[in-house]
């Protein structure tokens, strides 16, 4: 698989690299997708708690599941990847509806490796940018148990920091 990269510079002087290793068996149950501004909260969390439903098992639960909300499309999908680098037991940006949607999936009882017994889900992460009025684009990034996920902070005289 080839892994994403994403280069970053800070105001600080610094640099920050963040490298993410995904499997195809999450990768390739991710999705990117449309509501309209009417469905709202209830119809984002309807589509994340369905597309777990219909994929998580396939999986490698327990899943880190990182939504990624607003810009456009493409942003979406940008949101959805970037959140898995947060990290897993810090709130991030709509607390709240993470833990609504944590709940709501651990009680499909798609359990440890789809096997129905524990958790489904280890952490649910949320970004969101804004967006235009009449769209509200959402995608959906599914990341099994093995994150694999490294970051390295450059300063100006090249030391790093491995995180």
């Amino acid at each position: 698989d080839n892994p994403v990269i994403y280069f970053e510079p800070c105001d600080d002087g610094e640099a920050r690299i963040d490298l993410l290793v995904k499997g195809a068996g999450s990768e390739n149950n991710c999705i990117a997708f449309s509501l309209t501004p009417k469905e709202g909260v209830e119809g984002l969390i309807s589509a994340v708690v369905g597309h777990v439903a219909k994929y998580g098992g396939a999986s490698c639960p327990p899943l880190i599941v990182g939504v990624g909300i607003g810009g456009t499309l493409d942003y979406a999908v940008h949101l959805s990847k970037r959140v898995l680098f947060a990290p897993i037991n810090e709130g991030g940006e709509a607390s709240e509806l993470e833990e609504k949607l944590q709940r709501e999936i651990d009680r499909l009882g798609i359990g440890v490796m789809g096997l129905g017994e524990g958790p489904t889900v280890m952490k649910v992460k949320i970004a969101y940018a804004g967006c235009h009025t009449a769209s509200l684009p959402v995608a959906i990034n599914i990341q099994c148990w093995a994150l694999r996920r490294r970051s390295l902070v450059f300063n100006e005289k090249g030391e790093f920091t491995l995180w």
